[in-house]
């Protein structure tokens, strides 16, 4: 009788429990980046969206074994969605095995169907399944006796495949903002003095442009969020129409210019930042020959007409820096992989603004510090170690043709040379600045200046860094804390030869000793034990 009642009571407790956590939704999430959590951007975007946006989560139910995971994963997320968004949003899920008008219109947005691997009864099959997603928001009208299954909606944003849950919430977030939003903002790329250009989008795999410095591969990407123009400035492409144009930028890209930016051109840039745009410029002071030998030549422009009236210069070196990231050389037939002091891995970033702050680490290849004229509207978004050293170009005595010719100075180029001794580890200085944001009080945009501009070819973390500069700039800090959830690098800290050595010989000495110390315990245990006995 005991015992059934103690099994009535903990039946009870437990429907109790049940019942209470299905009317109350808490979650307690541990992680760093609270990645299992939406985050109070994406809950800001839910609730400032219009009403009529739909989720199709195009899905087959009955997926192998080894995908239920994610689906389940993939699930919870969406329910958490319309939890949150009280009716505004809605989420259907739909099968496209099952029904040939779903397979339509699956077919219609471009998801496609996968082949999975599945093992039944001890065989090996293929199954066809589906495993994508869109977000579509109805038209107020349609066309009658349309043929395609995608006249009915008057805007929606596709991904084809779910391949990866940990950036589920930020393209989710993306597809929400374009479809939700009337007009994209606009993002201009300077153009006319040698930038980045866009890698170019072609069918054709393996193709390649004639233009080296078109290889910035991130069109696309910025496509979701962004409406892309390029930027003339040049007084012969420069019409009333360019000048309203650049009027409705909201963030302006100079993006390594190779040329000089006349004075006309740089004053239209001031003045589009004093009416309120922003600008981010990346200004590289060095030529990289990668052809015949690693060398750096500085480039023979100067740039001060555009960054003098924000207080930033950049400086005619090279940083080197202990704390580096890898780079892979070739020699002959061989490739090789070696810490490359001159691909700075920047850790020290600026926790109190958003840019940096959810970053762990990115690199930062052949840069220049940045000097300060004033530094009282300038913020350091990043620095370097202590541990650095700081290259510039010799100058080179050179006798004429002639003996009776007045000798010639000529400047060196920096050795790129990997295999050099930089000798950086043992010494300290201050640590150079990296990239800065100039926030001026008279209603002026916002300007970010770094002294490189190819970490955004490396792709990874620099990627992200440079989506966070556009998004802060255009857009406010919604993307970028939901971007940086997914960041996972966890650099090591920086550690001093007297550290690693206490370290080394700790592991060597000490652990040992530990055991042994516990073994003569035991040992002393075990005979204060047996005279106990005696």
């Amino acid at each position: 009788m005991y015992q059934s009642s103690r099994l009535f009571l903990f039946t009870a407790i437990f429907v109790i429990i049940n019942i209470f956590s299905s009317m109350f939704y808490t979650r307690l999430d541990l992680t760093q980046g609270q990645i299992y959590t939406l985050s109070a951007s994406t809950k800001k975007i839910i609730e400032e969206l219009p009403s009529g946006i739909e989720i199709l989560a195009f899905v087959t139910e009955d997926l192998p074994a080894q995908y239920v995971t994610s689906q389940t994963q993939l699930n919870d997320k969406l329910d958490e969605y319309n939890r949150l968004s009280g009716g505004k949003l809605t989420i259907s899920y739909k099968d496209p095995a099952k029904d040939t008008e779903t397979e339509k219109l699956a077919s219609s947005f471009g998801i496609p169907s996968l082949d999975l691997q599945s093992v039944e009864k001890d065989q090996v099959q293929i199954k066809k399944a589906y495993f994508g997603l869109a977000v579509v928001k109805d038209a107020t009208s349609t066309k009658e006796n349309s043929s395609s299954p995608l006249d009915k909606y008057e805007k929606y944003e596709v991904l084809p495949v779910v391949s990866s849950l940990d950036t589920l919430e930020y393209d989710l977030a993306s597809m929400l903002l374009k479809v939700g939003s009337d007009s994209l903002p606009k993002i201009g790329f300077l153009t006319g003095h040698g930038e980045h250009t866009f890698e170019p989008q072609n069918q054709y795999t393996g193709m390649t442009t004639s233009d080296p410095r078109a290889d910035y591969p991130l069109q696309s990407e910025l496509s979701r969020n962004y409406e892309i123009k390029m930027i003339d400035l040049s007084v012969e492409n420069n019409d009333s129409s360019d000048s309203d144009s650049l009027g409705e930028i909201k963030t302006l890209i100079i993006a390594g210019p190779t040329q000089s930016i006349p004075d006309d051109q740089a004053e239209k840039i001031h003045d589009y930042i004093k009416n309120g745009g922003n600008a981010i410029m990346l200004i590289d002071g060095f030529n990289i020959n990668t052809q015949y030998g690693l060398l750096a030549s500085s480039l023979p422009i100067s740039f001060d007409n555009l960054l003098s009236p924000y207080g930033v210069s950049i400086e005619p070196q090279i940083v080197a820096d202990a704390n580096s990231g890898m780079a892979t050389f070739n020699q002959g037939y061989m490739s090789y992989s070696i810490p490359y002091p001159f691909f700075i891995k920047v850790t020290n970033l600026n926790r109190d603004n958003s840019i940096t702050r959810d970053l762990e680490s990115f690199i930062l290849p052949w840069t220049s510090p940045l000097k300060y004229d004033n530094s009282d509207q300038i913020t350091t978004l990043a620095t370097s170690s202590e541990h650095i050293q700081l290259l510039s170009e010799t100058d080179v005595t050179t006798s004429g043709e002639s003996t009776d010719a007045a000798p010639a100075t000529q400047k060196e180029p920096i050795s790129l040379d990997p295999n050099q001794d930089f000798n950086i580890s043992s010494s300290k200085q201050t640590p150079a600045k990296l990239i800065a944001e100039i926030n001026s009080n008279d209603g002026s945009g916002k300007v970010i200046i770094a002294g490189d501009s190819d970490f955004v070819v490396q792709g990874g973390e620099n990627s992200v860094l440079f989506m966070n500069m556009i998004d802060s700039l255009s857009l406010g800090d919604d993307l970028i804390q939901i971007r940086s959830k997914a960041v996972t690098d966890r650099p090591l800290k920086d550690l001093s030869e007297t550290e690693k050595n206490s370290i080394r010989w700790g592991l060597i000495i000490c652990v040992p000793l530990v055991f042994v110390i516990y073994g003569f315990y035991r040992r002393w245990q075990r005979n204060k034990h047996k005279s106990i006995i005696i």
